[in-house]
């Protein structure tokens, strides 16, 4: 009995070790954490009937920490980006009324919004009238894209191609293009007529910057033909002005003018390290299609070093703030999306140095205890920001911390479908996705694991879906890269 006791207290602590680790409770850099991550903590804000507008895809900007309304306001970006929200969702679940909600979110855009030939209006009002004066920023109608280029994704509708398209042509070939410096102008007045003052002299990082990230690197993973070499070549022209007008000295900077200013709007660990993840990405596609390297000066002596300066080991998160060089990351209050950039970076390059998975397990484990997950309330959802020590700034039912004119569920979706992924692969785990395609397109669907390339090792029908309009597809894949 004595050497029982003795044996009891050592079974015990073994337990409690691999409940934390793998029996129990999700192991370290686990791929299959994400997709619940996304069931349990973003989906509950954004499928309840708050998020959903009247009539249905009339989607409101700004909701408080329960979700209701606040507000009039309807900015189509936001709205672009609750589709990717939805559809995303679809794509790890299955879950054909986030499909639903999708398809509802991309009618009211195409009624309400679309201005033809021009784009769409950046504002509606809460009856779906636009601000007819306001101006388009180039970045806005790139955000809009999201929602076109995850449909596509998910069903490769045509009408969702078409929008691409013409936006793709009135951005790369139309009055947003400057022809003098071969580069996009980052804004225009309403009726399009003029140029206008973005944020900061010169151009922004952010009008190319996501041309690429919000669209235009998962639209060429999922074209083929002339189609995708032709978009291929949009994308690289992001990559090289991205590379020759914005870099300097390790760092992306805000403008293609400012070299000095450090605290300038746009010049962050976030915005720096997403432009990293592109030329890396850029540079993988490319090369795939034309063996030819890419920005290699630049992500051979940078991309490794810059991600492993941005991490605190101290707070066991990300920086925030450059000052005076790339290798000087300061941390502060963190905010989400910087975090998430962060993390896919990190996911994405876990194999580039035997540091990075220690640094991610970090990072991750402060995303899931910290109060970014709104643990509090029954509609959960993920906080724009939290404190040093991973506690909430506020928790008042009025605040939109959770959803407002720049915070919707796009970042924290995206987290969540990469690393899900991405870790899936680095564990050697198939990965499950679901799409939506139209009977006459099932037989000839090529499905793609998001904006990466794998191996399909089983691609099936599994019914059909919204009043037999769809039938959604289940794919497995492996070997995620």
């Amino acid at each position: 009995m004595q050497k029982l006791n003795k044996i009891l207290p050592l079974i015990f602590v073994f337990v409690i070790m691999a409940c934390g680790y793998s029996i129990c409770g999700a192991a370290p850099l686990d791929g299959q954490r994400w997709k619940e991550h996304y069931i349990n903590d973003i989906m509950p804000y954004w499928t309840d009937k708050s998020a959903l507008g009247e009539p249905v895809g009339n989607f409101p900007s700004r909701r408080d920490m329960n979700g209701k309304a606040a507000g009039d306001a309807r900015y189509t970006r936001m709205i672009a980006r609750q589709v990717y929200t939805y559809l995303i969702g679809f794509n790890l679940t299955g879950d054909e009324k986030l499909l639903e909600y999708a398809v509802a979110g991309i009618n009211w855009m195409l009624c309400k919004a679309k201005d033809p030939g021009k784009g769409y209006f950046a504002k509606l009002d809460g009856r779906g009238r636009p601000a007819l004066k306001l101006s388009r920023s180039a970045q806005d109608q790139a955000y809009v894209m999201l929602a076109f280029v995850s449909f596509f994704y998910i069903t490769r509708d045509h009408t969702a191609k078409k929008e691409l398209d013409e936006n793709i042509d009135l951005l790369f070939n139309g009055v947003f293009w400057d022809t003098k410096e071969n580069i996009i102008i980052d804004a225009r007045s309403g009726d399009l007529a003029r140029a206008v003052e973005f944020e900061n002299p010169g151009r922004d990082i952010v009008t190319i910057l996501d041309q690429a990230n919000a669209y235009l690197l998962l639209y060429v993973n999922n074209l083929e033909g002339t189609d995708r070499d032709i978009n291929l070549k949009y994308l690289k022209k992001c990559g090289d002005i991205l590379a020759e007008k914005f870099f300097k000295d390790g760092i992306f900077w805000d403008t293609d003018r400012n070299r000095k200013n450090y605290n300038a709007k746009h010049l962050d660990a976030g915005h720096v390290l997403k432009t990293y993840w592109m030329l890396y990405e850029i540079a993988r596609v490319w090369k795939a299609e034309h063996k030819e390297e890419l920005y290699k000066e630049i992500l051979d002596a940078y991309l490794v070093d810059i991600l492993i300066a941005a991490y605190s080991d101290k707070y066991g998160i990300w920086g925030k703030k450059i000052k005076n060089s790339y290798k000087n990351i300061i941390c502060a209050n963190p905010d989400w999306w910087m975090q998430i950039e962060c993390n896919q970076l990190a996911a994405r390059i876990l194999h580039k140095d035997k540091r990075i998975p220690a640094i991610l397990e970090k990072t991750t484990e402060f995303w899931f205890e910290s109060d970014f997950i709104d643990k509090t309330r029954k509609i959960r959802g993920i906080r724009e920001s939290v404190k040093l020590d991973g506690s909430f700034m506020k928790n008042l039912d009025k605040l939109t911390s959770k959803a407002h004119e720049w915070k919707n569920g796009y970042h924290e979706s995206e987290q969540a479908i990469m690393l899900y992924l991405l870790l899936n692969s680095f564990n050697n785990k198939p990965s499950t996705l679901y799409y939506a395609a139209k009977a006459d397109k099932v037989k000839d669907f090529t499905a793609k694991p998001y904006v990466f390339n794998g191996k399909v090792i089983s691609l099936k029908e599994d019914g059909y879906i919204m009043n037999k309009k769809y039938i959604r597809l289940k794919a497995v894949f492996e070997d995620i890269n």
